[in-house]
């Protein structure tokens, strides 16, 4: 330690200096380019989950997934663009890449499956409630219900409001113009169904006159026809417990005769209502005109009957014994 001087140290740290240029320049010179590795894959627009034939596809249904440059071809479908809003023509696994002769192009549909004797008529449902809260899919089956509102619950024939069972077993066809089971709105849906032609003009003009409602049924198709007994219906009187309101009797009415005078007396749920007077009626037009009888059989009242004045005698109509005037 005693010989190490200033001097030295610097002569040391120069040579370690030049020996790491020297490191540097001969790596650099001896080096190898390494390899860029080769791309061989690239992610392209799956589905997350399986569809079923006529799902309409949407931007939740897919996802992005790798696939061999290799295997690309030129009918897989690279963006979602291409994708979305088409309906797809089978069933289509998860993870795979999307041809185009999956799908239906843009604006085309499959045509619906159903028998010749049977038609297609769709329901506008103001509520989700109307179709069990969306519960509902294509291919099940319902039961169609009809309750009247507005200007036709006012009707006394109706009691308050009805509620009954137009169809039971219906198939569902389509929702919202999809084939499978997609995103129900809250405002307002619409449901096709499969109806015979005698159902179809029911229907018609059940949604014009009235609520419908659609309520799942399990044990499937129905027999295409009305049902339509008393117990497929109730009122509102029936459910409160009501009994019909009575109707009042009608007015009677007692006309009575004495001599050139007319009394007319109303009566109405027993008692006397109001009474007119008319006197003085021998030369008035009321008893109808004059009769040219050369017997002289005298004039014809409105009704056509023969007045008092020409039979010389008092008519008078039988009235109740407690309100029945006095002669």
């Amino acid at each position: 330690m005693k010989n190490l001087t200033p001097a030295k140290v610097s002569l040391m740290m120069f040579g370690v200096i030049g020996f790491l240029v020297f490191a540097f320049i001969a790596k650099r010179m001896f080096a190898v380019d390494e390899p860029v590795p080769e791309v061989t894959t690239r992610n392209v627009p799956m589905l997350v989950s399986e569809v079923a034939e006529g799902t309409t596809i949407t931007a939740n249904h897919l996802g992005l997934g790798p696939i061999n440059v290799k295997d690309l071809t030129p009918d897989i479908l690279l963006s979602n663009r291409a994708i979305v809003g088409r309906i797809a023509k089978s069933k289509i696994p998860a993870a795979t890449p999307l041809r185009a002769d999956l799908l239906y192009q843009y604006g085309e549909r499959p045509d619906p499956k159903m028998s010749d004797e049977m038609r297609l008529v769709s329901v506008s449902l103001v509520e989700a409630v109307s179709m069990v809260d969306g519960l509902i899919k294509p291919n099940q089956y319902v039961d169609v219900h009809m309750s009247t509102t507005g200007q036709e619950s006012r009707d006394e024939r109706l009691k308050g409001g009805l509620t009954l069972t137009l169809f039971r077993g219906v198939r569902v066809v389509a929702i919202n113009g999809s084939f499978s089971q997609g995103q129900i709105d809250s405002s307002g849906n619409n449901v096709t169904l499969e109806m015979t032609q005698e159902q179809v003009n029911i229907m018609i003009q059940a949604q014009k006159h009235g609520g419908i409602t659609l309520t799942y049924n399990p044990s499937g198709k129905g027999d295409g026809g009305l049902a339509l007994d008393a117990r497929d219906r109730i009122t509102l009187e029936q459910i409160l417990g009501l009994k019909p309101i009575e109707k009042p009797a009608p007015p009677y009415l007692a006309e009575i005769f004495r001599g050139a005078s007319r009394e007319e007396v109303y009566f109405e749920n027993g008692k006397r209502n109001s009474r007119r007077v008319d006197r003085g009626l021998r030369n008035s037009n009321d008893y109808g005109p004059q009769s040219n009888d050369a017997s002289g059989s005298g004039s014809t009242t409105d009704s056509g009957t023969t007045s008092p004045e020409a039979q010389g005698t008092n008519n008078q109509q039988p009235v109740p014994n407690q309100d029945s005037p006095s002669a």
